[in-house]
């Protein structure tokens, strides 16, 4: 498996202008910026929302999803390493584990999620 090259968050936005910003605003600036993206699909949640997702991911790294459609169903393969989780078809990591290509990547920016909590 070979982990997305997403970028840093400090790339993305400008920290330190999110910094002197709540919890709620910063939601919707990256709410408002990932709409504009129709190819991107964005979810910001608290921190412990994250942990009890992080504790999950860290107790079943690997798992399937059935997807159901009209034209047959197959399982979709999410694995989880560090900040990324995969999504693969389950046919394609099976067979070319090292090579298989991923239909998506979620990528968890923690950067801002310890500071902005307290708030």
């Amino acid at each position: 498996m070979r982990l997305a090259s997403s970028r840093p968050l400090k790339e993305v936005v400008k920290l330190d202008l999110l910094n002197s910003e709540t919890p709620t605003r910063i939601a919707e600036i990256w709410n408002s910026f990932h709409a504009l993206h129709p190819l991107i699909v964005s979810k910001v949640q608290s921190a412990s929302q994250h942990q009890i997702l992080l504790k999950n991911l860290k107790a079943a790294p690997t798992f399937l999803f059935p997807v159901v459609r009209t034209q047959g169903e197959f399982f979709l393969l999410a694995k989880y390493e560090q900040t990324q989780v995969g999504f693969y078809h389950s046919v394609d990591y099976s067979t070319e584990r090292q090579t298989a290509e991923a239909y998506m990547w979620v990528t968890m920016y923690e950067e801002l999620m310890e500071s902005r909590s307290r708030r």
